[in-house]
């Protein structure tokens, strides 16, 4: 069926439609499920790294630290990670100490 040059009208459909939504479905079946839980209490399957973000905003303006409850509690300042750390491979790419991803340097 897959490739085949003779396939139906109702087989490229399926070919065309399905198998995407197929694959898509499989994947997201192997994606960890990490529950809000296990986000509010730091213990996550994969390291988080700090962004430094160290103030507070409201939709307008930065504001002091708000209370549990407040408009505007839970921002990223109130959260501290792993603080960032990279080394340069001196091949061209940069790998993220953190958690071993590698990326290409920008020049």
């Amino acid at each position: 069926m897959i490739g085949h040059p003779n396939n139906t009208t109702q087989e490229k459909a399926w070919l065309h439609f399905y198998m995407p939504v197929i694959l898509c479905m499989t994947i997201l079946a192997w994606i960890p499920d990490v529950s809000a839980a296990e986000l509010s209490t730091g213990k996550t399957p994969y390291t988080i790294v700090d962004t430094a973000q160290i103030r507070f905003y409201s939709n307008n303006a930065e504001i002091e630290y708000p209370k549990a409850g407040a408009a505007f509690f839970g921002q990223d300042a109130r959260y501290a990670g792993n603080k960032p750390a990279y080394k340069d491979n001196a091949d061209g790419t940069v790998t993220d100490l953190n958690t071993g991803l590698m990326w290409q340097s920008d020049p």
